[in-house]
């Protein structure tokens, strides 16, 4: 009897160190949880943060673009106003 009373007590000895083992690991495990998760955001706010200056860059070239195709519009009137002030100069002077 006395023998199962010691073999009792060393097992409830060998449970609660496996309990105390169980609940480290188990909160170990939430912070390493919570740290991929941090470790996840990280990372994809990185992707997105890449995206956003990839997104930028294009937005400038068009802008540039724009620019460029608007100063050769303006260009080309200003061409165009000019060679009528001289047509209607040569005109003007010709029936006069």
């Amino acid at each position: 009897m006395i023998q199962m009373e010691d073999t009792l007590s060393q097992v409830r000895r060998e449970y609660d160190l496996l309990r105390i083992e169980f609940e480290q690991m188990l909160a170990a495990n939430e912070q390493t949880g919570k740290l991929h998760l941090v470790n996840y955001l990280r990372h994809y706010c990185i992707i997105l943060f890449a995206d956003l200056c990839r997104e930028a860059k294009e937005i400038l070239e068009l802008l540039c673009m724009y620019l460029r195709i608007n100063y050769f519009v303006l260009y080309i009137w200003t061409i165009i106003f000019i060679i009528i002030i001289i047509i209607t100069a040569a005109e003007q002077s010709g029936n006069a």
